[in-house]
């Protein structure tokens, strides 16, 4: 006899891809009326690409740039905590 496998490939559930959002909704004000609360979470779920998924996703942007003036002092760096 001969076994045979069989791999299905099952896309992502609407749920999976929002789970990183689900502590954004938990978070809305309680007063919002559940017409707006409805209208923020599927806000929030439309764009869920935009928050981050996990602490080193947060990416780097050129669109702000700072200059922290030390005096004479020279600058100091840590290490990512």
């Amino acid at each position: 006899m001969s076994s045979c496998v069989k791999t299905v490939r099952v896309g992502k559930s609407d749920a999976d891809e929002n789970v990183h959002v689900e502590p954004v909704i938990k978070k809305l004000p309680t007063s919002l009326t559940p017409d707006q609360r409805e209208k923020v979470v599927e806000l929030i779920k439309k764009n869920s690409d935009i928050f981050s998924k996990h602490e080193f996703d947060v990416g780097c942007t050129d669109f702000v740039t700072a200059s922290i003036k030390t005096g004479s002092h020279l600058p100091i760096s840590e290490l990512l905590r």
